[in-house]
């Protein structure tokens, strides 16, 4: 992770091998997030812009702090995570696995288990929340 410049506004994803996510902040710093192998594939804030979650070709899913720390490594599947986005209520990470969903609570305990389930018969590529809603939705 390092700053770069100052922008009035970024948003890009770079999904080439071994190559940066761009995120831009409230406070329009630069920052480049790397994955350990391969590229990140997603990225989404959380809804009140303090967290970044990421998921890429190491089968990773990673949550970061708004100024590019790890926080840290949610999850790691043996396979690529082409999606990762945050609940309707923000306390878990809805993940791509294959053909599978999975939801990971950000917080462990006794009443947070993760959930895993079957969705599509091909690879899942995207997944969208809302938080107005409650709802989210996939697609292979």
């Amino acid at each position: 992770m390092r700053n770069l410049f100052k922008v009035t506004k970024v948003c890009s994803i770079k999904t080439e091998y071994n190559k940066p996510l761009h995120l831009a902040t409230q406070f329009v710093h630069v920052w480049y997030l790397y994955s350990s192998a391969g590229a990140i594939l997603s990225g989404c804030w959380n809804s009140d812009g303090s967290e970044i979650v990421t998921a890429g070709e190491d089968g990773c899913v990673k949550v970061w702090s708004r100024i590019g720390m790890l926080r840290t490594t949610l999850n790691q599947c043996p396979e690529p995570i082409y999606a990762a986005v945050w609940s309707p209520d923000g306390q878990a990470v809805i993940h791509t696995a294959g053909q599978s969903i999975v939801i990971k609570p950000i917080q462990s305990g006794p009443k947070k288990q993760v959930i895993r389930w079957k969705a599509h018969d091909g690879v899942i590529l995207c997944l969208a929340s809302s938080s107005t809603s409650g709802l989210f939705v996939s697609g292979a």
